[in-house]
């Protein structure tokens, strides 16, 4: 397995240090088209462990219909769903029971059953009709 590491983090000297020790960790920097990248991996990691509102990378993200593994601070102001539209890393009790369920997404069914779940909760909390229609509607109707 192949792991993408996209953004000003590559620029940081940890994650040099990281990639430099396994091979299968390539460090992209900023990519020219987010479109591309997003089809170009499964998923996507954000183990915040601090942050504040929403974090429109993981909205961004899931948009896409890609499975983010993030921490509850990831999901803060998403509501998501563990394993229905998220993967909540605290949520697991171990890393085996992690791994495990990394192995049931390899999976085709599985895997855009909730990257699907993903791409719909996005959808229904922010998208066209929710955060733009009453805005659209008001200058219909003045």
């Amino acid at each position: 397995k192949t792991f993408a590491i996209a953004g000003g983090v590559c620029k940081l000297p940890e994650v040099k240090k990281l990639a430099s020790k396994y091979p299968n960790i390539s460090l992209l920097g900023y990519v020219a088209d987010l479109k591309d990248f997003y089809s170009s991996v499964r998923f996507i990691t954000a183990a915040l462990p601090v942050g504040s509102g929403i974090k429109i990378k993981v909205v961004e993200g899931m948009a896409h219909g890609k499975i983010i593994l993030g921490t509850k601070k990831a999901y803060e102001g998403i509501n998501s769903t563990n394993l229905t539209e998220a993967i909540v890393l605290e949520e697991f009790t171990s890393i085996e029971v992690l791994k495990a369920k990394l192995v049931e997404l390899e999976n085709e069914e599985n895997y855009h059953t909730l990257a699907n779940g993903a791409k719909g909760l996005i959808k229904r909390r922010f998208g066209f009709d929710k955060l733009f229609k009453p805005l659209d509607d008001y200058m219909n109707n003045n």
